[in-house]
């Protein structure tokens, strides 16, 4: 079995490959685990077209390497697994303008998420700056502009 250290190297350094099906583009990180990061093409009334990005880690296989909630033994992991996945999807696809993050008030550790992740995105994705955060008494979005 692999070392903490060896399986995160491992995910970092991988050349991500995105099923497309329609307007989603999914990237599944590990077998064992439910490690995913989606990209779903919608269109804006106002911007055009928009990458909504999902990020969801479901350890049905209890992996050593993830323990979920805010008391995680390795927090920053699955932080810096999301922008390796969301810095080659990007580079991969120059001509995308406008990304988002959606979280649903009732998950209180992915609005934290997502809250922690547009404050810090251009810090690890440069080009990239969050213009607008839009609230509804069910949810919160994070609109996010190439610059």
């Amino acid at each position: 079995m692999k070392t903490y250290n060896e399986y995160i190297t491992e995910i970092l350094s991988r050349d991500y490959t995105f099923n497309i099906s329609n307007n989603l583009y999914t990237y599944s990180f590990d077998d064992n685990t439910e490690l995913r990061l989606r990209f779903y093409k919608m269109q804006d009334r106002v911007l055009g077209t928009v990458y909504r990005i999902d990020f969801s880690l479901t350890d049905t296989n209890k992996n050593e390497y993830f323990e979920r909630g805010s008391t995680n033994k390795n927090p920053i992991t699955v932080y810096d697994i999301a922008f390796s996945g969301i810095r080659q999807f990007l580079s991969t696809n120059p001509s995308i303008e406008y990304i988002m993050f959606t979280a649903e008030k009732s998950e209180q550790s992915r609005v934290k998420f997502y809250d922690r992740m547009t404050k810090n995105f251009n810090k690890y994705i440069k080009n990239f700056e969050l213009f607008d955060i839009k609230e509804s008494s069910t949810d919160k979005s994070y609109y996010l502009e190439k610059q």
